[in-house]
């Protein structure tokens, strides 16, 4: 908490320092500027706190205002550094022209994240799996992840993002992870709505690190009554196509010793494994998976944050890989957490063609 407060602060004077230029600002000004930027940053956590614990319209609106005003401000904190790296290396150039092209880059790739985030796309793929039953053949499989329900995302984002996916006909959906935000207490109001999710051979979730701080105990009878089956450390074998689901143990380090109680034994049937974070490679491998959806890195979700989802993932932090009979797909996510921002990562539905 030290460090991300040292970090904000830190961010917080630099935007200053560089909007104080921006716009020739007075005293007066200056202090406007620094007020501004303190209540953006603080009011973000104090209405991501209170969003936690109190079901509040005015609480929720807020929240989104100072999401959106702390999306901004990473952006306007890049270029702030990049400002005063400019006056190191004594940058012949007028310090008024150097913050206005700052500003309008920052506000540029700041619309750009806020319409990747709104509006989904359709990301189609095809994958082979070996031993693959009759059953399965060219079935669509529609993954979705990092929905993140919640204060921001809310019954109407889902609406639109459930006519989406059933109008891909899929025979199956996959829901890996976060299903939930943290900054919603009414979380009841989205069982009707995921009630309407349609596939011909049902739909699967496995919880994601934001579904374990909301706690499963309170997702578990929406889920049910929304009648999605939820797998953790379990398998369900479904037409010849036997699905895993993995719980969420650790974040960072692969559960190699996990015991699946009810895997059937390995006869060259085609597995599909759901795991929150992708990790968990060697394990994948040793039980045969064809397969594995995952999410949980967003890719970052903000450009240039990739990097930092690359550090603790490596190249399975986005996208497909195969590697022999193994494939994974990690998906960017369908919501966002904090800003409702996705610069260069539009939000996305995976629609899963096997064969």
């Amino acid at each position: 908490m030290i460090i991300a407060l040292a970090l904000l602060g830190t961010a917080i004077y630099t935007v200053y320092l560089f909007l104080s230029v921006f716009f020739s600002a007075t005293k007066l000004g200056q202090g406007l500027i620094l007020s501004v930027l303190i209540i953006s940053s603080f009011g973000f956590l104090t209405t991501l706190i209170l969003s936690r614990s109190v079901n509040n319209f005015l609480v929720h609106i807020f929240y989104i205002i100072f999401s959106l005003m702390v999306g901004l401000l990473f952006y306007l904190t890049i270029f702030a550094i990049l400002f005063q790296l400019s006056k190191l290396v004594k940058l012949d150039i007028a310090p008024l022209i150097l913050t206005r092209i700052g500003v309008s880059l920052a506000i540029i790739l700041f619309g750009i994240g806020v319409f990747d985030a709104a509006f989904s796309r359709v990301k189609d793929i095809s994958i082979k799996m070996n031993g693959l039953s009759s059953n399965w053949q060219g079935k669509k499989i529609v993954q979705i992840s990092d929905l993140h329900l919640g204060g921001i995302y809310g019954i109407s984002f889902l609406d639109k993002q459930i006519y989406k996916i059933n109008a891909l006909n899929p025979d199956l959906i996959v829901i890996t992870g976060d299903l939930f935000d943290d900054t919603e207490t009414n979380l009841q109001a989205f069982g009707p709505e995921l009630a309407k999710l349609k596939a011909k051979e049902g739909v699967i979730f496995v919880p994601g690190n934001h579904d374990v701080s909301v706690g499963l105990e309170k997702i578990a009878p929406i889920l049910a009554t929304a009648n999605i089956l939820t797998l953790r450390d379990q398998a369900v074998s479904i037409n010849g196509l036997e699905i895993i689901g993995l719980d969420l143990h650790q974040l960072i380090k692969d559960d190699n010793n996990l015991v699946i109680s009810n895997l059937e034994p390995y006869t060259g049937q085609a597995r599909l494994l759901l795991k929150h974070v992708p990790m968990d490679i060697s394990l994948a491998k040793n039980l045969n998976v064809d397969l594995q959806l995952s999410g949980h890195s967003h890719n970052g979700q903000m450009f240039p944050l990739s990097g930092i989802t690359w550090f603790f993932y490596g190249k399975y932090q986005y996208g497909l890989h195969t590697e022999g009979t193994y494939n994974i797909y990690t998906s960017s996510g369908l919501g966002s957490w904090g800003p409702p921002v996705r610069t260069f990562n539009q939000a996305e539905i995976v629609a899963i063609t096997i064969n």
